[in-house]
């Protein structure tokens, strides 16, 4: 994402959130220009923007959505493209998977999913779930879609926290923000 992205997505932001940006100057609206572009420089602008556009169209709070909530957002996105499977999917995998699974248990686990296998454990749990009973399963199917669930938002916060060391080049124009006029109300223009 280039920094004219990066004022794009902030304008974007200000002008569905206008009562956080009213009081900012000049001088920290570049200080946050450039914090946000060292945040999303290695991220596509349009996967940015539709997690920024998912999040106006459906976040009722009244104030910008921070670095860390976008990210999640794009976590989200890339999880659902990457053919993430819902909960009740994953279930309907696994149960299928225990009915064949007395005999064949190792075959039917290495057919499921990374994120499936994780939530189920291991194979012996596979094979084990060929012997319920519908009450055992419904216990089972429970306490799945709970751990399914749990690693796949362990799966978006990994993915949205991974982080960058600064280059020098954000280093020195970090540096540069010293010589602002910090009196000067308004956010960067978008032909800067």
């Amino acid at each position: 994402m280039t920094i004219d992205d990066t004022k794009n997505i902030l304008h974007l932001l200000m002008i569905h959130y206008p009562q956080s940006f009213k009081n900012m100057t000049l001088g920290f609206s570049k200080e946050m220009t450039l914090a946000w572009h060292r945040q999303f420089k290695e991220y596509d602008a349009d996967e940015v923007l539709c997690a920024v556009d998912r999040i106006v169209s459906t976040d009722t709070r009244e104030y910008v959505p921070n670095v860390a909530q976008i990210k999640q957002e794009i976590s989200r996105i890339r999880l659902a493209n990457s053919g993430c499977l819902s909960e009740m999917d994953a279930w309907n995998m696994v149960r299928k998977a225990a009915q064949n699974s007395r005999y064949n248990a190792m075959e039917e686990y290495e057919k499921l999913s990374e994120l499936t296998k994780r939530a189920l454990g291991t194979v012996g749990e596979l094979r084990a779930m060929a012997d319920f009973d519908t009450n055992d399963m419904s216990y089972a199917k429970n306490n799945f879609i709970k751990s399914y669930r749990s690693v796949v938002n362990s799966e978006i916060i990994r993915m949205s926290n991974q982080y960058s060391f600064p280059s020098r080049d954000d280093v020195r124009f970090l540096s540069d923000l010293n010589e602002l006029d910090d009196n000067k109300k308004g956010f960067i223009p978008l032909d800067k």
